[in-house]
């Protein structure tokens, strides 16, 4: 048993072999003087104990206290101290690579929020549909993403440039600059908008959760061509089986549908379908009894939490901060960005005021 266990695991975690010329072709997008000599030397400089004294006070102070009032937290980086090296490698990491990032990308970067990719998807579809443009959006599923990159890989996009998300942001930047990928384009001559239109919107990205944007079916064959050379480089892995298409326009689209099934995308989405696709968690509705099918689900979670914490014999006070931190704050990131009509708010209103009376 034991032997098979540890045969199992080594076939599991030995790296596979992956094509150097293909990284070196991959990272050709990435400037290699993306940092300054000051920032560089920066980042290269010794921690001094400020630096990791400050990383140190980042501990909460009110953490799971013990019998001698010391939170867990701070306990726990004094046994593991190697944590405090990374958070102090984070606080030098964060200013100075920021502003190198991909534009498109906005996970685990202060400053920006995730709902503002759902919001910008929704625009998208709302321009597209009421122009009635043709194109679609693609969520691409990733098998154990961080899992399988290589770290031969991880090594040279270092080497190349210090980038925060190193895995990912080669192969945004390649599509971004490749101009034989078109992406989603907003032209002046449909609405009132400036003379000059705005560079064209090819992708949206949290960490490695990316929504493409495919106006033209050459568009999805330069795509399937640049996830081929970031599998190569990265040993990362695309699931095409569980990768959702969407039409902008929320009409059907017999090509873009028969394309995206030849390479075994079959999960299709517009106004024919029950329920909306959903991106990071936001609804990407074609027409409104999918985004009012998205909306009952919440309330249903919500009559769903609310009737565990009424069998909890709370006070009217702690039924009210349970209801404002645990129940809401599970659903208010994605009200924020989603129309919701005048009705949900009243039915939602009326839940929590009659779970606050019992």
């Amino acid at each position: 048993m034991t032997e098979a266990a540890q045969q199992y695991y080594q076939f599991l975690y030995t790296a596979e072999p992956i094509d150097l010329q293909a990284i070196d072709q991959l990272l050709t997008s990435v400037p290699s003087n993306l940092l300054s000599p000051a920032t560089q030397t920066l980042l290269l400089s010794s921690f001094t104990l400020d630096q990791i004294t400050n990383s140190a006070k980042r501990a909460p102070q009110n953490s799971s206290p013990g019998s001698d009032g010391l939170p867990y937290s701070i306990l726990y980086l004094l046994f593991n101290h190697p944590l405090i090296a990374s958070l102090a490698v984070n606080s030098c990491l964060i200013p100075a690579v920021q502003p190198v990032i991909s534009p498109i990308q906005t996970g685990f970067l202060p400053g920006k929020f995730i709902g503002n990719n759902g919001l910008t998807a929704q625009l998208i579809m709302d321009y597209a549909r009421h122009h009635r443009l043709l194109g679609v959006g693609l969520i691409i599923d990733q098998q154990k993403a961080y899992d399988l990159v290589h770290p031969t890989y991880l090594c040279l996009v270092l080497l190349h440039v210090v980038l925060f998300n190193l895995a990912f942001d080669p192969l945004l930047r390649t599509i971004l600059n490749d101009s034989q990928f078109h992406g989603f384009s907003i032209s002046p001559s449909l609405g009132s908008f400036p003379t000059i239109a705005p560079r064209p919107i090819k992708a949206l990205a949290y960490a490695n959760d990316a929504l493409f944007f495919l106006t033209h079916l050459n568009d999805f064959n330069w795509l399937q061509e640049f996830l081929s050379l970031y599998s190569q480089t990265s040993n990362a892995m695309v699931n095409y089986h569980k990768t959702e298409a969407i039409s902008l326009s929320g009409v059907s689209q017999p090509e873009w549908q028969a394309l995206l099934q030849s390479a075994g995308i079959t999960a299709w989405h517009d106004y024919h379908s029950l329920s909306a696709i959903r991106y990071l968690r936001y609804p990407l509705a074609s027409t409104n009894p999918q985004l009012n099918a998205f909306l009952d689900g919440l309330l249903v979670k919500l009559q769903t939490a609310c009737d565990i914490h009424i069998q909890r014999g709370l006070s009217i006070q702690g039924r009210a901060t349970v209801i404002n931190t645990l129940i809401m704050s599970k659903i208010w990131h994605v009200l924020r960005v989603t129309p919701d009509p005048k009705h949900f708010h009243q039915r939602g209103l009326g839940l929590l005021d009659s779970s606050l009376q019992q």
